[in-house]
């Protein structure tokens, strides 16, 4: 539940955050793959959407710190619509340290683990699925 909460949450203030579109191409696109990736992880139980989406969000973090730090002052020349976008773009900053916390106990519980060879086994899509468990039924 609380991961739900936190993925709206973001893509709310990801939204707000782009009132003003003076932040660049660069924080669109790399937060709007973020909320893509977390509706696909909320929708499915797999561990390969849980390990992209917190790989896409340390990248995010580190790209906000830029683009904010760059294009941050500007945001005051837009007036009310910079203003919200600023701070709304702040906030999904520092709600992202959380939702990584968040994401990590997920996809401990997902059976996953941030080791190379458990991030490997994700990417081939070694994951354990409720198809990949079934018994095979008996044929003739």
């Amino acid at each position: 539940m609380l991961l739900l909460v936190i993925v709206f949450a973001q893509a709310a203030l990801f939204i707000c955050s782009m009132l003003s579109p003076r932040l660049g191409l660069s924080f669109f696109g790399s937060n709007s793959l973020l909320c893509v990736l977390g509706i696909w992880m909320l929708e499915t139980r797999n561990v390969r959407p849980a390990v992209l989406y917190l790989a896409i969000l340390t990248f995010t973090i580190a790209n906000d710190c830029i683009c904010i730090s760059l294009f941050g002052v500007s945001l005051y020349d837009d007036g009310f619509a910079g203003s919200v976008s600023l701070v709304s773009s702040l906030l999904a900053l520092f709600v992202k340290p959380l939702m990584a916390i968040v994401l990590y106990h997920e996809l401990e519980n997902r059976g996953g683990t941030l080791s190379f060879k458990g991030f490997r086994n994700a990417m081939r899509g070694y994951y354990t699925s409720a198809f990949a468990q079934s018994p095979q039924s008996p044929s003739g």
